[in-house]
């Protein structure tokens, strides 16, 4: 009978070795540096500490807030290293659930893009960092203390319940996917993979000044090219998304550290105020200053 658990160092062994019966897994580790094997869909969400998994091909680090979506591989190694419990959350995702989820999702209107949602998600070999949104990282904030103390309804309701919020988070992914430029399915997932570690890197430092240019080197792509295909995919400039995500830490630290604009447009690495206001005003319609005042 499967049923969901609370993963630590002490009982890991003994639950990697029965791991089909434990398809949900809350985990409070401090330390672990083992070979993990992996079901055909993995994922893994960070809530708090830094987790490393390298299948051997790539390296991708969570930070609190990221979640690794894994395909259609066998293993891949963990690495965890902090001074208190490293929080975390690991799903082997029931394919036929997905599959259903899918169906219903793309059968109304009889879409030909279903056969490409499953090649996306059940042939694929992906190895994906992301960056959840708001919405999905309160959910899996909240399903923690769920798994941990068992105070969901049943694991079938579990299961259908993460379906329907993992793929409403996923979809958006998918349909860039789908604008990705290129008739070779392997070549545009690896075009894609490519684009969301450019985004997930735009996102990893807003504490600091990163060109169009640097992330087009990395990417071993022309500025040119870069700029074209991710605004296709993404439907927007690498610039414009690279202001947002400063922009949204800027609302973070003004609302949780409560620090002055000056503070925060100097810790964003901008540089100055107005250059900071001008940008936060394209962003959010408004500058600073008018923002505080909706908020007295």
């Amino acid at each position: 009978m499967q049923e969901a658990i609370l993963l630590n160092e002490t009982n890991w062994n003994d639950v990697f070795r029965g791991m089909q019966q434990f398809p949900f897994r809350a985990s409070e580790i401090k330390s672990v540096n083992k070979e993990l094997a992996l079901s055909n869909i993995s994922f893994k969400f960070n809530i708090r500490g830094k987790e490393v998994y390298d299948n051997y091909k790539q390296t991708q680090v969570l930070l609190g807030g990221d979640y690794l979506l894994i395909t259609n591989q066998d293993r891949c190694e963990i690495q965890i290293q902090e001074e208190q419990n490293d929080i975390g959350i690991c799903i082997d995702v029931n394919q036929d659930l997905l599959k259903q989820a899918l169906q219903l999702h793309f059968h109304p209107n009889e879409m030909e893009d279903v056969h490409e949602a499953d090649y996306y998600w059940f042939q694929a070999d992906l190895f994906v960092r992301y960056r959840a949104s708001t919405a999905f990282n309160d959910y899996m904030a909240h399903l923690f203390p769920a798994i941990r103390d068992k105070t969901f309804p049943s694991l079938q309701c579990l299961e259908m319940d993460f379906i329907a919020h993992f793929l409403q988070e996923q979809l958006p992914h998918f349909k860039a996917y789908q604008f990705v430029p290129l008739m070779k399915r392997q070549s545009k997932k690896e075009l894609y993979q490519r684009l969301i570690q450019a985004r997930n890197s735009m996102q990893d430092m807003v504490y600091q000044q990163v060109s169009i240019q640097q992330l087009a080197r990395e990417l071993c792509m022309s500025e040119f090219r870069f700029h074209h295909m991710y605004k296709e995919v993404f439907g927007v400039s690498p610039h414009r998304d690279m202001i947002r995500f400063k922009c949204e830490e800027a609302l973070r630290l003004f609302h949780q550290l409560k620090l002055t604009w000056t503070e925060i447009a100097l810790r964003l690495d901008f540089a100055d105020l107005p250059t900071f206001s001008k940008a936060f005003k394209r962003i959010t319609g408004v500058t600073p200053s008018k923002y505080s005042l909706t908020r007295v």
